[in-house]
């Protein structure tokens, strides 16, 4: 009876509330139906991840169709959400599949929720107090602050970028390094900032972390300044893509520089190329093997999952089948 109570009080105050819808099958590119259809209204319910601005699939428009569009803005969803979706299946960019982990965040945000809107952005609202004397040495790092991920890991000057997470502050700092630092960025939300890519800033590869003006987070991300004139690498073919560990790699492609990281689940590494065409790197075991690829006591394929970040930015993802 309380719960009644309270859920009529809800109802009462916050009309746009809506019940759960729960999501138990699989969503993947191609398919129709309702699943399909009330994905979309989630997905629509937030700014960030809408599914079109206008016609179909935009909100009120919802279709029971899994295109491109709802594709593209699961991933947007996954990578929102990644500490959640993605990191758990050793995953850094969204997929555009809704499985287990994606269905559980939906299952989560539909028991009862608000229709939000996302605050505008203006040149205004940016900070760029940028220096070069970054004070991230005498910050204590704090788990409290964690970045999930970001809206681009490649930028070029002026461009913004959003910073998705939790522990922000109302004013935050973007250390670049041990170098350099952006003071006073403002989140939008409890879960949201974003910067514009200062113009001092040089060109080139950053791990950044952020501070809240009380302490500097313990996880840092990862971004590619470029100014345009370097392709953005390409991944073209692996070989061999069906390996053992401790077997080296050659990955063909185009826009590789002459040093390259290789960014993986187990940590990243340098790759060099003297073509700009190939790099090569040894595929090294995780600490220990998910529990998810053993079943029955049968031993399966482990998914090698990888990127490439150059001078001109960052790859799509490629996944290399790992046999233990």
């Amino acid at each position: 009876m309380k719960k009644l109570c309270f859920l009529i009080f809800l109802l009462a105050f916050f009309p746009s509330f809506v019940f759960a819808y729960t999501f138990s099958n699989n969503i993947s590119f191609g398919l129709r139906g309702q699943d399909v259809l009330e994905l979309q209204k989630v997905l629509n319910s937030d700014q960030r991840t809408i599914v079109s601005t206008t016609g179909l699939g935009s909100k009120g428009l919802e279709t029971d169709y899994f295109g491109l569009l709802t594709r593209d803005a699961v991933v947007r969803f996954q990578e929102l959400y990644a500490k959640e979706v993605l990191y758990p299946a050793g995953l850094y960019r969204g997929t555009g599949f809704v499985g287990s982990l994606t269905r559980q965040k939906l299952n989560s945000l539909t028991k009862i929720q608000v229709a939000t809107t996302t605050a505008v952005i203006t040149k205004k609202a940016i900070n760029k107090d940028f220096s070069t004397n970054s004070n991230i040495s005498s910050q204590l790092s704090s788990d409290n602050i964690f970045p999930y991920s970001l809206s681009s890991y490649s930028a070029k000057k002026g461009a913004t970028v959003y910073i998705y997470g939790e522990g922000f502050g109302d004013k935050n700092t973007i250390y670049f390094g041990d170098k350099y630092m952006l003071a006073n960025v403002s989140k939008i939300s409890s879960t949201t900032m974003a910067f514009s890519v200062p113009d001092e800033l040089p060109i080139g590869r950053y791990d950044f972390k952020i501070g809240n003006g009380k302490n500097v987070s313990t996880r840092s991300l990862f971004i590619t300044i470029t100014d345009g004139s370097v392709g953005i690498p390409k991944i073209n073919s692996i070989s061999p893509s069906v390996v053992k560990y401790g077997t080296t790699v050659t990955v063909f492609g185009e826009n590789f520089s002459k040093i390259n990281q290789v960014r993986t689940i187990y940590g990243a590494f340098e790759a060099l190329s003297n073509d700009g065409k190939t790099i090569s790197f040894v595929v090294k075991p995780h600490s220990e093997i998910p529990e998810r690829f053993l079943r029955d006591g049968e031993t399966k394929a482990l998914p090698f999952i990888f990127f490439v970040v150059s001078d001109g930015g960052f790859s799509e993802q490629s996944i290399i089948n790992v046999e233990l």
